[in-house]
C-alpha cells in the first residue's frame, strides 16, 4: 500500500519541481514580462485596430531580431516569399525593370525573352496605365502591385514613348521570369573581357561559364571581372564562381560560428579552368557578402589582382529558417574567413591599387549605364541636368594594367 501511494506522489513531486525551475528560469521570466507588456498594450493603447495580437506579437518578433545586427531580420510570408525569388533568379511577371524619373515610371529593363520584351516594350516606355487604371502619378510600388498577378494572367500596360511621340497598349501574359546576374559580357579590341556580376544566385556559376566560354572562344588575352555594387547572396554560388579559377580541393573560404569547434570550410570541386590570362576583379565600398568572398580568395590565392575602392565588409553567415505561416527568419550564425585566416566582417577587402571615385562621380555613372542607351543627350542633359560623359575611373585603371601586363609574356604557374 505505501508503496503504491509513494510512486505516484514522486513522480508528482518530480513534475512539480520542473515546473518550479521553469517558472524560475530566465526564458520564463522574460515571457512573463513580454506578455504583460503586451497585455498592457492590447487592453490600453488608444488605436485598438493596431494592437491585435497577431500584429504585437509580429512588431515584438521583428524588433527582437533587427535589434542584433543590420542582417538579421525577420520576414513576413510576403518578404519571405519576395526574398526566396531573388536567390532563385526569377520571379511572376511580365519581365521589366522600372524607375521613376521625368515625372513618370519608366521603364529601365526589358529583360530578354521575358512577355515585354517579346512584345516590344522598349526602354524608355513610360508606363501609363495598366488594366485601363492611370498610371500617370503612381509610385514605382504602384505600379510595381498592379503589374503583379498569378502565372497566366493578363495585363494589359499602356506606355507613351518619347523617342516617338507615340502611345502603345500592350496585352501580356505573367510567367515565370529569368534574371541574369552575370551581364555586360564584353570584349575590346584589345583582347581584354569584361563581365559584371550583379549578385549571387542560384544560376550564377553556369551563366559565369557560359560567360568565360564565350569569351575564351573569342581569343580574350585578360579578363575583368566586375562585382561593384554586388551585395552578394548564395554562398554556394560565390564559391563555384571562385573555383573556376582553383585546383581540386584548394580552400576558398571557411566559417565559424561562436563555437569553435563549427568550422565548415569551402573547398574548390574543381576542376580548375585552364587560365592562361591574367584577372582582375573590380570592388567598391557596396561589394559585400559573397562578392568579398570571391574577390578575397582570389586575391589570397594570387589568382587576380584586386582594383577599386575598400568593399564594405559584410563578413556574416545568415541561417535562414521557414515557418509554417509562411514567414521567416534570418539570423547571423557564424563569420566568414579567407584562406589566409583574415575575417572579412566589419573590415572589408583592401584594394591592391586604390582607385577612388567620389559619390557624385559614382552617381552619374550609375545614371548613365541605366539611361543612355534610350535617352538623347539633350534629353539626359534636360533630366540629369549634366552631360552623359563621366568617366569609369575604376575601370580604365583596370584595362590600362591589363594591357601594360599584355605586353609582356603573361607567365601562369
Amino acid at each position: 500500500m505505501f508503496k503504491r501511494a509513494f510512486f505516484p506522489l514522486l513522480i508528482l513531486g518530480c513534475g512539480a519541481a520542473v515546473i518550479l525551475w521553469t517558472l524560475q528560469s530566465p526564458l520564463w521570466q522574460a515571457l512573463r514580462q513580454i506578455s504583460g507588456i503586451m497585455r498592457l498594450v492590447h487592453e490600453e493603447y488608444v488605436d485598438v485596430d493596431a494592437v491585435s495580437y497577431e500584429a504585437l506579437v509580429t512588431s515584438a518578433i521583428r524588433g527582437m531580431v533587427e535589434s542584433l545586427d543590420p542582417y538579421s531580420r525577420y520576414m513576413s510570408a510576403e518578404d519571405f516569399s519576395r526574398f526566396e525569388r531573388s536567390t532563385r533568379q526569377n520571379y511572376v511577371g511580365i519581365g521589366i525593370e522600372i524607375e521613376r524619373f521625368d515625372l513618370r515610371v519608366t521603364v529601365i529593363t526589358a529583360f530578354p525573352d521575358g512577355p515585354a520584351d517579346k512584345a516590344g516594350i522598349r526602354p524608355g516606355d513610360q508606363i501609363t496605365a495598366i488594366d485601363n487604371r492611370s498610371m500617370l502619378d503612381a509610385t514605382v510600388i504602384e505600379v510595381s502591385d498592379a503589374l503583379q498577378g498569378p502565372e497566366g494572367g493578363e495585363a494589359t500596360v499602356k506606355v507613351f514613348r518619347p523617342s516617338t511621340d507615340e502611345e502603345h497598349v500592350f496585352t501580356l501574359i505573367r510567367r515565370s521570369v529569368n534574371l541574369a546576374s552575370v551581364n555586360d559580357v564584353r570584349l575590346d579590341a584589345g583582347k581584354v573581357g569584361y563581365l559584371r556580376i550583379s549578385q549571387f544566385g542560384e544560376r550564377t556559376h553556369e551563366e559565369f561559364q557560359q560567360a568565360l566560354d564565350r569569351l575564351e572562344a573569342q581569343g580574350m588575352q585578360a579578363l575583368i571581372i566586375d562585382l561593384r555594387n554586388n551585395p552578394g547572396g548564395l554562398l554556394s554560388a560565390s564559391k563555384d564562381v571562385a573555383s573556376e579559377f582553383f585546383d581540386p580541393g584548394e580552400l576558398i573560404v571557411f566559417t565559424q560560428g561562436r563555437d569553435p569547434t563549427t568550422r565548415t570550410e569551402f573547398r574548390s570541386d574543381g576542376p580548375a579552368r585552364p587560365v592562361k590570362y591574367p584577372l582582375v576583379v573590380l570592388i567598391n565600398e557596396r561589394s559585400a557578402s559573397g562578392a568579398e568572398i570571391v574577390a578575397g580568395a582570389l586575391q589570397d590565392g594570387g589568382k587576380a589582382h584586386v582594383i577599386g575602392e575598400k568593399s564594405y565588409g559584410k563578413g556574416s553567415v545568415q541561417s535562414v529558417y521557414a515557418f509554417r505561416n509562411g514567414a521567416g527568419l534570418r539570423q547571423t550564425t557564424a563569420l566568414y574567413y579567407l584562406p589566409s585566416g583574415r575575417s572579412i566582417h566589419e573590415k572589408g577587402i583592401e584594394p591592391d591599387l586604390t582607385v577612388e571615385m567620389s559619390e557624385e562621380e559614382e552617381r552619374r555613372l550609375r545614371l548613365q549605364s541605366r539611361h543612355r542607351d534610350y535617352l538623347s543627350r539633350e534629353d539626359f542633359e534636360r533630366v540629369f541636368e549634366h552631360a552623359p560623359d563621366q568617366d569609369d575611373l575604376q575601370l580604365d585603371m583596370a584595362i590600362e594594367y591589363l594591357r601594360q601586363l599584355l605586353d609582356e609574356p603573361v607567365v601562369r604557374s
